[in-house]
């Protein structure tokens, strides 16, 4: 059943071949070439179609058997059509045109199934090509004069949020109170050590700057004298950062509400500039994840083709392989026309010659039947006429009276009759 259906792909009549059966096997391996050539096709627009469209599986599957069964009726109607020419001229004629459009379905067939034998490597590729990209568009984006305002924005927002806000930090950052920080801060380093040196003083310890003596004496009244001055220092420098700081939240209390309505007028401004940029980085990206089509895995070949020769060397082999095998149908029935006459070749000839004898035999003779019933046609009319023309002429005259219309039509018909050679 199947020989029969491989038979059938290159137009082979099986009643011929069964007095040839030394051909069976050309026609059944050139059959088998055809069934294969378009299974090769099928699977390549099944990738081509993932690939270009993203089709779902089972989409891609039915539209590359579509293109399969296209491709093996083409193919058998370019194999069935080359019959021996005879001289050069009618060969090269017959020949060109389906060398050329099988070497064009070739290459269409092939370049789908390289790019996926090569597709690990042009994904990386592409990858790599997207991350440059990024990179170049992410310094154009930075230059774009439309958001080079963006970042001064962004750093008036937040010290402006800061301060609407605030923020204790932000008074501790005031100038008079970072001043009166570090007076109160000295004075306290300045109250610590007059405080250690009267305990020492006190207590008779081996401290610098003291006697060594136990209990309360000269040393150790100048000693409290000191801590005493010391304290009071303290005490007015805390004022004064109190007071200081106090000032400050004043200020920060009126800078937040001059700061809260700036933010309201800055902040949508800063907002709108980022909704563009942010759009058009999505947009972009967008477009960047869909740049791995057809067109973009091809540049990608070439990228490796380029960098890699042996991504070169083995992209051609391939290449040429696959559309050698899709004009391997052409070719060998080419190498067949120019060959020896063979057996079946023979006896198809001569069996197509007889059946023409048969059909121009057949013609003729209902050439001959039409041509003789005309003639019984007008051997009838010419009967009819005459004797219609003779009952006119006897009946109800017995005198001979002049013709009239009919009877003048009557012999016009038999006049004509007798003219045609009856």
């Amino acid at each position: 059943m199947f020989s029969r259906f491989l038979l059938s792909l290159v137009g082979i009549r099986e009643d011929i071949l069964e007095q040839a059966p030394s051909d069976r096997a050309r026609y059944l391996s050139l059959g088998a070439i055809l069934l294969g050539t378009a299974t090769i096709a099928a699977v390549s627009m099944t990738f081509a179609i993932r690939m270009a469209a993203r089709a779902p599986l089972p989409l891609a599957v039915l539209l590359g058997i579509g293109w399969g069964a296209f491709i093996l009726v083409l193919d058998r109607a370019m194999v069935i059509g080359m019959s021996k020419q005879r001289g050069w001229v009618r060969t090269t004629v017959m020949v060109v045109p389906r060398v050329g459009l099988a070497f064009l379905l070739g290459v269409v067939v092939s370049t789908p199934i390289v790019l996926q034998i090569f597709d690990r490597e042009i994904q990386t590729q592409i990858k790599v090509e997207q991350s440059r990209s990024e990179s170049d568009y992410q310094r154009d984006l930075a230059a774009d004069p439309a958001y080079l305002t963006i970042p001064d924005l962004e750093k008036k927002v937040a010290e402006l949020s800061a301060t609407a806000s605030r923020d204790p930090a932000v008074i501790d950052r005031n100038p008079a109170v970072q001043q009166a920080q570090a007076a109160y801060d000295q004075a306290s380093v300045e109250l610590s050590q007059a405080v250690k040196d009267e305990t020492c003083e006190r207590a008779g310890w081996n401290c610098p700057n003291s006697t060594g003596v136990e209990g309360i004496g000269e040393a150790a009244r100048a000693a409290m004298d000191a801590r005493q001055e010391k304290q009071r220092v303290v005490d007015q420098k805390l004022a004064i950062l109190n007071k200081a700081k106090a000032d400050a939240k004043a200020a920060e209390d009126i800078n937040a509400v001059s700061a809260q309505a700036e933010l309201q007028r800055v902040q949508p401004e800063l907002n709108r500039l980022r909704a563009a940029r942010d759009g058009k980085t999505d947009a972009y990206r967008v477009k960047s994840a869909d740049s791995d089509g057809l067109a973009a895995r091809l540049d990608a070949l070439d990228t490796l083709s380029d960098t890699s020769p042996s991504v070169n060397r083995m992209r051609w082999v391939l290449w040429a392989t696959f559309l050698a095998i899709e004009l391997l149908p052409v070719l060998l029935k080419l190498l067949q026309t120019i060959g020896g006459e063979t057996s079946y070749e023979r006896l198809s000839r001569l069996s197509d010659e007889s059946d023409e004898r048969a059909a121009q035999a057949r013609i003729a003779q209902e050439e001959n039947r039409v041509a003789l019933a005309r003639e019984m046609d007008a051997d009838r009319e010419y009967l009819d006429a005459r004797d219609q023309l003779n009952r006119r002429r006897t009946e109800g005259w017995p005198d001979r009276q002049p013709e009239d219309d009919d009877d003048r039509a009557a012999r016009a018909r038999v006049d004509s009759t007798s003219r045609t050679g009856l």
